[in-house]
Order: C-alpha cells, then sequence, then structure tokens
C-alpha cells in the first residue's frame, strides 16, 4: 500500500545517501583538486556524481524528487524549465510523470551540506 511505497522510497533515500557517503570518503582521498594561483592552495575534493544535476551537472543546491515511478532527483530550476515546455516525462530517465509537483529532496540537501563543510582530509594528513 501507500504506507509501504512510503518506507520504501525512504529506504531507497538511505541507501542512496550511505553509498553517497562511502564514495564521499574514497573521493576525498583518492581525487582530490588543487587550486593553484592563490597564495595558500585550496583543496577541493571531488564529490560523488549523486551531489550534482544529472541534467545541468552543477552542484544540487535545491534538488527535487519528479513526481514519477522513478524518483528520480534534478535540480529545481531544471525541473521548472523542462515542466515550462510541457514534458510529460522524467527529464532523467523518461518515466511517465504524474505532475509536475516537486518535492524537496531534503535529505540529500543536507548530505551535500554536510559534504561540501567538511575540511579536506589533506590538511589532517602529518
Amino acid at each position: 500500500g501507500l504506507l509501504g511505497s512510503k518506507e520504501d522510497q525512504e529506504l531507497h533515500y538511505m541507501d542512496q545517501i550511505i553509498s553517497m557517503l562511502s564514495v564521499a570518503s574514497l573521493d576525498y582521498q583518492e581525487q582530490e583538486h588543487t587550486v593553484a594561483g592563490s597564495k595558500e592552495q585550496a583543496t577541493i575534493p571531488q564529490l560523488p556524481s549523486s551531489c550534482y544535476c544529472p541534467i545541468t551537472c552543477e552542484l544540487l543546491t535545491d534538488p527535487v524528487i519528479v513526481d514519477a515511478d522513478c524518483s528520480c532527483t534534478v535540480s529545481r530550476e531544471a525541473m521548472k524549465q523542462w515542466s515550462d515546455q510541457n514534458k510529460t516525462t522524467c527529464p532523467v530517465c523518461n518515466s511517465v510523470l504524474r505532475s509536475y509537483v516537486l518535492k524537496p529532496n531534503a535529505q540529500l540537501r543536507e548530505t551535500i551540506e554536510f559534504l561540501v563543510a567538511q575540511p579536506s582530509l589533506s590538511e589532517k594528513k602529518p
């Protein structure tokens, strides 16, 4: 029923967050980008792909879940542009949209904010 569906969605989101945190840990260790040209070099960790909008490829600052069976997450702005074109499918996987109602993906947004706020592991190295 509906409750099972909501519980399944929450489990799916938690799995996404756990995988994202696991991948983020590896990314911090393996793929650091340094920004040269400043007096002090800043190290920017590579975030997992799930932190970026699959449409715009920009960091998700306002992630929303599309109202379709897929529950894909995209940026609010990208979805607004998609709905302005009266498209009836998910812009990521082509699932049929039930509506243009967007549900904020607060868990993902908070996780991204957490990851972005983390000090670089390079600062902790001996």
